[in-house]
């Protein structure tokens, strides 16, 4: 029966002492393995062969009498080995490997707040022309009709438009009335027939008809009106 000996010791290994009969000549072997050293030691004499694994933290000592039992030590030593986990991925691979998808969002809000800019500009511009005549076909800077005030404001704000409502319909992107942000193009009858430019809070600036001027009022007909953005 195999048998291990475990005893403390206060160095990491017993000195080896020299072999005898007819394998004197066989010298001990060491193998690395990880952080512990394995030393095997063969007898000629009568074929016993003797297992140290040293465990310099504890300094603990394991002596082994047999092959199949040294096998089973050196495995649990390869079991109590720690592994080497892979080192974490490095900032920079990090931002190369999602470099593309950073360059689409940032690619996306930067779009998104150049659009928000050249709306709010032709918001600014209408409410520079609050007070002026309502003039049929007017594009300014006297006066205006409904479509030829949104078209100068979206000019301003770097946007060509029709002169027409019905044309200005067609040419700008059909949003929900729920998501409509300051520059949107309110669009009103069936055919269209009427144009105005949201400001923001509840408010649209209009040219409305003739004898009266650019107004600033609140947004009619809120749930059923047609939102376009340039």
């Amino acid at each position: 029966m195999s048998r291990i000996e475990d005893s403390q010791r206060e160095s990491h290994a017993p000195t080896p002492r020299a072999c005898s009969g007819p394998g004197a000549a066989l010298q001990p072997t060491y193998v690395p393995f990880g952080i512990r050293t394995v030393q095997v030691r063969i007898r000629g004499d009568d074929s016993t062969v003797n297992g140290m694994i040293t465990q310099p933290r504890t300094r603990r000592t394991l002596r082994v009498r047999s092959v199949p039992m040294l096998v089973t030590v050196l495995l649990l030593a390869m079991l109590a080995t720690p592994a080497m986990a892979a080192p974490p991925p490095s900032p920079a691979t990090l931002t190369s490997a999602s470099s593309p998808v950073l360059a689409a969002t940032a690619t996306a809000d930067t779009a998104k707040q150049r659009a928000i800019r050249r709306g709010r500009r032709a918001a600014a511009f209408a409410r520079r022309q609050l007070g002026k005549p309502y003039r049929w076909g007017g594009t300014g800077p006297r006066g205006y009709d409904c479509s030829g005030l949104t078209r100068a404001a979206w000019s301003k704000a770097g946007k060509s438009l029709p002169h027409s409502s019905r044309m200005q319909a067609k040419a700008t992107r059909r949003v929900s009335p729920s998501k409509m942000r300051v520059g949107d193009l309110l669009f009103y009858g069936r055919p269209v027939h009427h144009v105005a430019i949201y400001v923001g809070k509840g408010k649209m600036i209009e040219a409305p008809r003739r004898g009266l001027n650019v107004r600033n009022v609140p947004v009619r007909h809120r749930g059923r009106v047609k939102v376009g953005r340039p």
